[in-house]
């Protein structure tokens, strides 16, 4: 109780502030783009901190999956045109990804993409996917 009762005081110390107004719509505004995000898409999760640019519901396809911390999905803009991202049950996309589309990016079921990489589809490409060679059976 007393812990909640901090928190609301520094919260009203900061609301004081004027310059603090505009970052605090942000955040409330894109905490509401995720949350309906994840109400069209049941089963999805998207952490605190994932930016969508471009999202519309048709524009992501897939099922359960959970996106991590700090990443990016990016369905295009109005430039370089608008694509969609699949991704696939039961995925898991790993910290700070950049996924960026204005064609058809696929992930396949039960794909993990680790911390860090970019991965971007273009207008030329119709779809991408990534194909592992199948190099035979092991010894």
């Amino acid at each position: 109780m007393i812990g909640a009762l901090k928190r609301a005081a520094r919260a009203i110390y900061y609301l004081r502030r004027p310059e603090a107004l505009p970052a605090i719509a942000a955040l409330a505004s894109a905490h509401a783009l995720r949350e309906a995000v994840m109400a069209d898409h049941p089963g999805l999760v998207l952490e605190a901190s994932v930016h969508l640019i471009g999202y519309a519901p048709e524009r992501l396809l897939g099922g359960s999956a959970r996106v991590a911390t700090g990443s990016i999905l990016s369905f295009g803009d109005e430039t370089g045109g608008f694509g969609s991202i699949e991704i696939g049950e039961g995925s898991w996309i790993g910290q700070y990804n950049n996924l960026r589309t204005s064609a058809r990016r696929t992930h396949q079921d039960r794909i993990q993409v680790s911390d860090l990489p970019v991965l971007h589809a273009h207008r030329s490409q119709s779809r991408s996917r990534t194909e592992l060679p199948d190099h035979g059976s092991a010894p």
